[in-house]
């Protein structure tokens, strides 16, 4: 009896240790995306009529991208492991196919030309050149090998993995998180005017009126045993003025110590964020300055290093007008008479960029910004980012350089029908024009965008977008695209 009632003591306490244990492991959860794209173009390159042959700028092409993501959160919530990977962005016919050696046109490059403009829809001039660089038919690695005959790619990549810790038992409010994730700044209903990926800590601190973020990136490491490193710093204070009205004043500072004669300040960018909403209206505007230091051309004016600084903002309206959402668009981004519109060179590092001389166009971070890469639905799609399919990767079609508008202003009004709950179809007009420095379509562009979106079920939407542009100088261009996106 006695040895019986030992081991039923026993076997509670194994139990009881075991459900504890249970109690306390943490919580393993995933989602993703699987998104499909298609893609017809023709004349958005230079704005040319083209004749037949290999360099013509009329394309078409299918690409997709599947992403993972995977949270190891502990039980009481205050601390997470984040993994995103990708597989893609993966073109049909390029790249990483072992059976493709004798395969006409799988060759690696990518579907459009071996070389290809930089930039795509905002260059001025002749439009300069760039070699692709994509893997070959057989080589089996790569962002985006795997699409050629055989399909044997090995593309598979860490688009974000970080640390989150609630800090709120050290500092009520805050947490903090460690590790490659996204960083941004300025963010707003068009997209952030500068928005990537980076190794980066971010600190966040919230309370009912005002919430604070400051974080830092390594964007670059060069070479470890020297002080030529890459580091951004940046800064967003954010004031809940009323329940309808919010305010953000934000700063960012790259400090390039690989660029020989720069120093700290030299490169920054300081802005403000007002959203109001009045009645049933939405009113959003944001205003930039910022100004970049540029290693000078061979006998600049402006010596061995040169400035460029200037300044841009836009105002947008949302109002609901029964079942019809209207938007209505205007910005201004200063310009210079030596820099054509777009980003181009502006997303390329400082020490490979030349300048002439002091440039007023406002400069960009990076690429992978510059607004108009999130909410700027039926407005200027094509020349400024394709945001409502959510800008899509390849590189020689327009809009690839994630919205960037710099040197351009512009007014656009669009409006989107919901007919059901889950089709809608949409249409707009924008005008865009060149601050200074005419753009490959002259010195004004209008475009007029369609399109329709279609909810299969609560995980799969379908949008299909087609655009026509009409220039000052040059030819009309169109595109049409589709994009089918699962999200679990």
């Amino acid at each position: 009896m006695k040895r019986a009632l030992a081991l039923l003591v026993g076997g509670v306490l194994i139990l009881g240790s075991a459900l504890a244990a249970h109690a306390q492991a943490p919580t393993v959860s995933f989602g993703g995306q699987m998104r499909v794209y298609g893609f017809a173009t023709n004349n958005i390159t230079d704005f040319k009529d083209s004749d037949n042959g290999l360099n013509r700028d009329s394309q078409s092409f299918y690409f997709q991208r599947f992403r993972l993501y995977t949270t190891i959160e502990s039980a009481d919530k205050k601390a997470k492991a984040y993994w995103a990977l990708e597989v893609g962005d993966i073109v049909w016919g390029s790249g990483g196919g072992a059976n493709a050696n004798s395969t006409v046109g799988c060759t690696g490059q990518t579907p459009f030309n071996p070389t290809v403009s930089v930039p795509p829809a905002l260059a001025g001039g002749t439009p300069t050149t760039a070699t692709v660089s994509s893997p070959g038919a057989t080589t089996r690695t790569g962002n985006g090998a795997g699409g050629c005959l055989g399909a044997d790619g090995v593309n598979v990549e860490t688009k974000n993995i970080y640390l989150w810790l609630d800090t709120g038992e050290w500092a009520p409010g805050t947490n903090i998180q460690l590790g490659i994730g996204n960083i941004v700044f300025m963010n707003g209903p068009l997209g952030a005017f500068a928005d990537d990926d980076a190794a980066s800590i971010i600190v966040n601190w919230k309370s009912d009126m005002v919430d604070v973020q400051a974080w830092t990136a390594k964007l670059g490491e060069g070479n470890t045993a020297n002080a030529d490193d890459t580091n951004a710093y940046a800064v967003r204070v954010g004031v809940n003025v009323t329940k309808d009205i919010r305010v953000t004043l934000e700063g960012l500072i790259l400090d390039e110590q690989s660029m020989a004669g720069q120093s700290l300040g030299d490169t920054f960018w300081i802005g403000a964020t007002v959203g109001a909403k009045i009645g049933d209206i939405q009113l959003d505007g944001q205003f930039v300055y910022g100004q970049r230091a540029y290693i000078g051309a061979p006998g600049a004016s402006c010596g061995p290093t040169c400035q460029e600084a200037g300044y841009g903002g836009f105002v947008l309206a949302r109002i609901p007008i029964g079942p019809v959402s209207v938007n209505a668009l205007g910005w201004y981004t200063s310009g210079d008479q030596t820099r054509a519109p777009g980003g181009g060179a502006q997303g390329a590092s400082s020490t490979t960029t030349r300048l002439t001389q002091d440039s007023d166009k406002l400069p960009m971070p990076w690429q992978g910004g510059g607004w108009f890469n999130g909410g700027g639905s039926y407005m200027g799609e094509w020349l400024l980012g394709l945001s409502t399919i959510g800008n899509p990767g390849p590189g020689g079609v327009a809009g690839q350089t994630f919205g960037d508008p710099t040197g351009t202003y512009g007014l656009g009004a669009s409006g989107v029908y919901a007919l059901t709950p889950a089709l809608s179809f949409g249409g707009g007009v924008a005008y865009i024009g060149a601050s200074d420095q005419d753009g490959v379509w002259g010195s004004n562009v209008i475009e007029i965008d369609a399109g329709a979106n279609y909810r299969f079920n609560p995980n799969v939407i379908f949008n299909l977008i087609a655009g026509y542009m009409i220039p000052d100088s040059g030819d009309s261009a169109w595109g049409v695209a589709f994009r089918t996106m699962y999200s679990f």
